[in-house]
């Protein structure tokens, strides 16, 4: 699991494996099978607060000085549970299936299930909108414009584009056999996306949601971070017990 750091000025802060020496004010921290969100005081240790009915949360992510987090559900649900999980409560059924008929843009998983991705709001700490995405969710990544997020479908061979700013799901790419993980270029126009079923990266343009290439890369390649300047992937590659340095501008390996 992943988890955020908000520091004093508002920024959010990634740390792998939810630990950190960064001082802060605010970490998140996605509870998995507890079905929440827990919100905690970095230097004391309080819990803040802790948000609940969040089912299986595994991946959480956001961007620096972002609005928005994003947390992701590894369960997935039949479209009838989905509906009412996901329907705000001022909304009637038909207004909310008229919703759905139309942004219906994205690849259900071929047993017809679907799961939950859900927004948070850093400022008021509430649920601000719940999702479908086509199968269960790995993990999540948000771009560093806070306009977008992606999420990994392990299970569907493909990402599910957000569109933070419309608050809906806009697109299904397909990747390859279990994408794993997911990092933005600095820019927000790509994102980086281990296959571990193929040992592949894919570089996917956000606007046209299309694969450009493929990177060939280790054995396994799951979580990964990306360098500031886009000039270095590091990546984790599991079964072979072994972090790669893999460049985007030629696609190879570059240190093992």
């Amino acid at each position: 699991m992943s988890s955020f750091l908000k520091s004093s000025s508002g920024a959010l802060v990634f740390s792998i494996f939810a630990s950190t020496t960064v001082l802060a004010a605010t970490v998140y921290i996605p509870e998995g099978s507890a079905g929440s969100v827990l919100i905690v005081e970095a230097e004391t240790g309080d819990v803040i607060k802790r948000i609940s009915g969040l089912e299986a949360i595994h991946g959480l992510s956001g961007a620096p000085r972002g609005r928005y987090i994003v947390a992701g559900s590894f369960k997935e649900f039949s479209r009838e549970e989905a509906a009412q999980t996901t329907k705000p409560a001022a909304v009637s059924a038909e207004d909310h299936e008229a919703h759905h008929a139309k942004s219906g843009k994205s690849s259900p998983a071929s047993d017809g299930t679907v799961s939950i991705v859900t927004i948070l709001d850093t400022q008021t700490e509430e649920i601000v909108h719940r999702l479908e995405v086509p199968a269960a969710v790995h993990h999540t990544a948000v771009s560093p414009d806070g306009s977008t997020a992606v999420a990994t479908h392990p299970g569907n061979g493909g990402i599910s584009i957000i569109d933070l700013e419309a608050m809906k799901v806009v697109g299904f790419v397909a990747t390859g056999p279990t994408p794993n993980y997911a990092a933005f270029s600095s820019d927000s126009q790509r994102v980086y996306v281990t296959n571990t079923g193929n040992a592949t990266i894919s570089e996917v343009d956000v606007g046209r949601r299309i694969v450009t290439r493929n990177m060939i890369v280790g054995d396994a390649p799951e979580h990964f971070v990306a360098k500031s300047d886009d000039s270095i992937l590091y990546v984790l590659d599991a079964d072979a017990g072994n972090v790669l340095e893999v460049s985007p501008a030629s696609g190879k390996i570059a240190r093992t």
